[in-house]
Order: C-alpha cells, then sequence, then structure tokens
C-alpha cells in the first residue's frame, strides 16, 4: 500500500496479542486519535474486541471506517451481516490439510528440494454472507453461545 498509494497513510501494524480486550482499547485509541481513520485491517485474533468498538460508534463514523479480517468465524459472520466489516479475505481450511501432507510428502521425496504451497484466498463481504454455509464447529459455537443467553 505505501509504495502503490503514496498519498495514504499507513500505520505500523499494532498487536492484539490474539486477545479481544487489547483489540477493542487499540480501535478506541486509533478512532480517538486519528479523525482521519479509514480503514482497519484484522490479521490476527481480537475481531469480536475491533467490532465492539465499531458498534460504539455512530452509525456515520462507522460507514467511513472500512474493516478488512481474515477469517470467517461466528464473529466475522455477524459483522459482515451488520456491515461493519467490509470484507472477509480467508483461506479455505478444508484444503489447507491435505495440500500440506502433499507438500511434505514432496519434500520427504527430495530430501534437499525446496517446496511451495500457494492457497487462494476466498474473499467474502455482506452479501455473499447469507450464501455460505456453516461449517459444524461454527454451528456449535452459535449453538453454545445461545445456550449461555
Amino acid at each position: 500500500m505505501r509504495e502503490h498509494a503514496p498519498e495514504f497513510h499507513v500505520s505500523e501494524t499494532l498487536l492484539t496479542h490474539e486477545a479481544p480486550e487489547n483489540a477493542y482499547a487499540i480501535v478506541r485509541r486509533l478512532i480517538a486519535e486519528e479523525p482521519e481513520l479509514r480503514g482497519i485491517s484484522v490479521n490476527g485474533g481480537g475481531i469480536s474486541g475491533v467490532l465492539r468498538a465499531m458498534r460504539e460508534l455512530a452509525v456515520e463514523q462507522q460507514c467511513k471506517i472500512r474493516l478488512v479480517c481474515r477469517d470467517i468465524g461466528p464473529e466475522a459472520r455477524k459483522g459482515l451481516s451488520e456491515g461493519l466489516i467490509t470484507a472477509s479475505l480467508c483461506h479455505p481450511v478444508d484444503r489447507m490439510p491435505e495440500e500440506l501432507i502433499n507438500v511434505m510428502l514432496r519434500m520427504s521425496a527430495r530430501a534437499m528440494a525446496m517446496a511451495r504451497c500457494d492457497f487462494p484466498l476466498r474473499a467474502t463481504n455482506q452479501h455473499a454472507i447469507g450464501q455460505m454455509p456453516l461449517r459444524a464447529s461454527h454451528r456449535r459455537a452459535a449453538a453454545n453461545k445461545k445456550e449461555r443467553k
């Protein structure tokens, strides 16, 4: 982004340590300190904290900030359906284990060879979220969340 769009200011990476409370505090601070904030990329954990901070904003301010995340778990699905998340970019988890095993087998067959494994990203937005089936683990998590309420 820095190289191709120098007119944009890209902040340094801020670590959440995979904790929603840390993510919440970071986003609240960013919103307070950066009135021109237009986008947030969440590459690690803490999406629930980010979404909590976004929900506290007035709708006009929510619309100005584009949020991109890297998973499609229950929290991200909810954020997508609410329009808080602009897009989710995630790897096809169902294909990764088989492909990684294939890479390891190829590597063991050629002792010193270098192997490469590319996974395409699946981009999801608010309009596509209703068309995606929930994985069994996400259905269980959603059911457990309802039971706790």
